[in-house]
């Protein structure tokens, strides 16, 4: 089953806590799940900010009853203090049906753990915190893949021809000065040696879905190749008046696209963030305004990209809206 995710704007959130009589602000970020289809979306978090950040949402269609499928995420820290990962996640059907018939869990031996909080069931990332980049450093990166399981038995004639769309967020909260202890009520327990959470994960390991090739494996046979995927970059084109001339840095938070499959390709939809305008799909940044259009891919609804036999790098180019002046 395929998946999508579409990249949200930038909420700002504020966190503070009171300790030993002190007032603390801890940096955190939160994240709400994002569109990217042909890739798996990369969620960027930054512990300073102190903003909530759409998290990649996963859209899964033409379900059967006893189904399964993996659904990845990839968190990258952009920001330079290291941080902790956990992440809360929501499955909801098309037409508001109840979601009971659908049960997850991490894959196994993928570093995530369930744990509830106050009545919500997160997902804890236990491998130590995503190193900063501080000093030039390479900023942390982990990947969450969910093993999602429709239910042979409940899953009726109601479901037939739905969608269901996974959602929810991701949070970061700075690794240093006993910040997740305070502030995740499970944080030291989740991560805690010796956890377990065999009783959240009860479906896959005792239910109907003990058997369920997505979480379980099958024969440890090794998978087939993967197919070649499109992987966009998001750029914002900065508008120089005075010089009538462009330059151009790479900015996740000026829009997303999803990409639409027709036929034997792909055509984008493109979702600009708040303020910006979308100037198409390129296959490489121009590198001077006299051939800006050189690298412009002309493709929409009716003229799809093919995607070659190996995984190609498009950018999708987004600009700030200029003011009307009229």
């Amino acid at each position: 089953m395929r998946s999508k995710a579409l990249l949200s704007i930038f909420l700002i959130l504020t966190a503070a806590a009171l300790i030993g009589g002190a007032t603390m602000a801890w940096f955190t970020d939160d994240a709400k799940l994002a569109r990217a289809e042909l890739e798996t979306g990369t969620l960027y978090i930054d512990a300073e900010l102190n903003n909530i950040i759409p998290m990649p949402d996963r859209e899964i269609d033409n379900v059967n009853p006893g189904d399964c499928a993996t659904v990845c995420w990839e968190i990258k820290n952009t920001g330079s203090k290291s941080a902790e990962v956990r992440v809360k996640l929501e499955g909801l059907w098309e037409d508001g049906l109840d979601a009971g018939n659908v049960f997850f869990a991490p894959k196994p031996g993928s570093g995530w753990v369930m744990h509830e909080d106050e009545g919500q069931t997160w997902l804890y990332y236990t491998g130590g915190p995503l190193a900063g980049t501080y000093g030039g450093a390479e900023g942390g990166t982990v990947e969450l893949c969910v093993v999602v399981a429709f239910d042979g038995v409940l899953t009726d004639c109601a479901y037939q021809g739905k969608e269901f769309t996974f959602t929810g967020t991701a949070e970061a909260i700075q690794a240093t000065n006993d910040a997740p202890e305070s502030q995740w009520p499970g944080f030291e327990e989740a991560t805690a040696p010796g956890y377990n959470d065999d009783h959240l994960r009860e479906y896959f390991l005792t239910g109907a879905g003990k058997d369920m090739i997505c979480y379980h494996g099958e024969n440890d046979e090794p998978p087939g190749p993967s197919e070649p995927k499109i992987i966009t970059m998001v750029i914002e084109r900065i508008d120089h008046d005075e010089t009538a001339s462009y330059s151009y840095i790479e900015n996740p938070n000026a829009g997303s696209v999803t990409w639409i499959k027709q036929g034997v390709g792909y055509y984008p939809e493109y979702y600009p963030a708040a303020g910006y305008e979308k100037v198409g799909i390129y296959s490489q940044v121009p590198d001077d305004p006299r051939n800006i259009h050189q690298y412009w891919l002309n493709i929409g609804p009716g003229a799809p990209y093919v995607v070659p036999d190996h995984d190609v790098t498009l950018y999708a180019i987004f600009s700030k809206i200029r003011p009307n002046l009229q």
